[in-house]
């Protein structure tokens, strides 16, 4: 019985430790994948802002395409549907851009927690507020 006993703790060991090892490597593609995601959005955003109603860039369609891609494999079912909500409502006009902001750094909160962070402490749009300035940040974060 010793030996038995002994043989299936090794096991249920040598498996948790190969769990550890896969989640790790998930880990590091989400983190990869949201990164990617982030930066095609960054792109777009930064030409729309210097640009105004102007087309997109081919390529910053084709880098957010390719990042869609990996999404479907390694973003979590969260970040998928708060990105497919923020995507339907791109084309209305009739959302106030505070928002559509708002959505935004409701997929940059997902993706946090899902990569393990705890966001609880931060208030909503004071992820996105990072990156903005001016107006927007006021519009977004409400006055100082």
């Amino acid at each position: 019985m010793g030996f038995f006993g002994g043989l299936l703790q090794v096991l249920v060991e040598h498996n948790r430790i190969r769990s550890r090892e896969a989640e790790a490597r998930l880990h590091s593609d989400k983190r990869n994948v949201y990164k990617q995601a982030l930066g095609a959005c960054w792109g777009l955003f930064e030409r729309a802002i210097a640009g105004g109603r102007s087309q997109p860039a081919k390529k910053d369609l084709a880098a957010l395409k390719d990042a869609k891609y990996e999404m479907m494999m390694f973003a979590s079912g969260e970040v998928i549907t708060l990105w497919n909500e923020m995507e339907r409502t791109v084309p209305d006009d009739q959302v106030p851009p505070k928002e559509r902001l708002l959505g935004f750094d409701r997929i940059i909160r997902a993706m946090r927690k899902d990569l393990g962070y705890d966001d609880s402490e931060l208030a909503e749009g004071q992820l996105l507020a990072l990156i903005i300035r001016g107006e927007d940040k006021d519009s977004l974060l409400g006055p100082p």
